[in-house]
């Protein structure tokens, strides 16, 4: 119940907080100079997949629909809000988010988002909350980014 309290009141607090403004400012910056560069399509071109295969898969928590080129965000922030901003192709994460979740037991090796709509319920007197992480039946089908 404390790993729960403490893990879903940074959950509840990441999500009802908006990404600063320097995100904005890197996505125009890495618009105008590098995703759509002649070195991010030659990157692109050696990275593709053979014709007819896909990218992504719909398994995958967050749509990804195309390869970097010459643009990446290398993060350690577990708020998810580079997803807010960048391409799922121009993220990695060396840490995941708080936003992903795995079954302990040996039930799946899925990986899925916890729904939209999902908070925790966390005591904020004492920081305890149920044992209770998205389940995944929970989780909407993920959109195309």
């Amino acid at each position: 119940q404390l790993f729960w309290g403490f893990w879903g009141q940074c959950f509840n607090d990441y999500r009802e907080t908006a990404p600063h403004d320097g995100y904005r400012l890197i996505d125009q910056w890495a618009e105008r100079s590098f995703r759509n560069s002649e070195t991010a399509m030659k990157i692109r071109g050696r990275l593709l997949p053979p014709a007819g295969s896909a990218v992504g898969s719909a398994d995958e928590p967050y749509a990804v629909q195309d390869r970097a080129g010459a643009f990446f965000a290398f993060t350690s922030n577990v708020d998810a809000h580079h997803f807010d901003w960048f391409r799922a192709c121009e993220v990695r994460e060396c840490h995941g988010n708080t936003e992903l979740y795995q079954c302990a037991k040996e039930c799946s090796q899925a990986v899925w988002r916890a729904p939209s709509a999902y908070a925790f319920a966390v005591d904020k007197t004492t920081m305890m909350a149920p044992a209770a992480p998205p389940e995944a039946a929970e989780v909407e089908p993920q959109q195309a980014a």
